[in-house]
């Protein structure tokens, strides 16, 4: 995130530390890290009003996580079958990121056929280097 955008690695103490409460006067955890519980879509430890440190939980679609977890591109287009008509934008952003693909431009229809050729071109070199 820095400079010459190099991979930077801190020690485990910096991550274990308190959190400097001068610097950030409105952190009400102790900690720079810690577990975060959430309930019906709120971050618990938040306050109304205090939007900077919201966060949003929300659903999984349960066809995205079964081709996240697919092993095999064949797996993978069995599910995206069953996702025409009802996938949306939030599932492709998804599916590019679990692809390591370069997200498409176009109707959601584009974007999954886009995502099913991508899949079809692994499966041939998957095919390939397992002989």
């Amino acid at each position: 995130l820095y400079g010459d955008y190099r991979t930077y690695i801190r020690p485990l103490e910096m991550f274990t530390s308190e959190v400097d409460h001068e610097k950030y006067p409105r952190a009400r955890q102790k900690y720079r890290f810690e577990k975060v519980s959430f309930e019906r879509g709120k971050e618990q430890n938040v306050e109304e009003g205090d939007e900077d440190f919201k966060v949003e939980s929300r659903e999984l679609n349960p066809q995205i996580l079964s081709f996240i977890e697919a092993e095999t591109c064949d797996k993978k287009l069995e599910q995206l079958a069953g996702m025409r008509g009802k996938i949306r934008q939030k599932d492709l952003d998804i599916l590019y990121i679990s692809e390591d693909m370069k997200p498409v431009s176009g109707t959601l229809e584009d974007q999954l056929y886009a995502v099913e050729q991508y899949l079809m071109m692994q499966r041939r070199y998957e095919g390939r280097r397992l002989r």
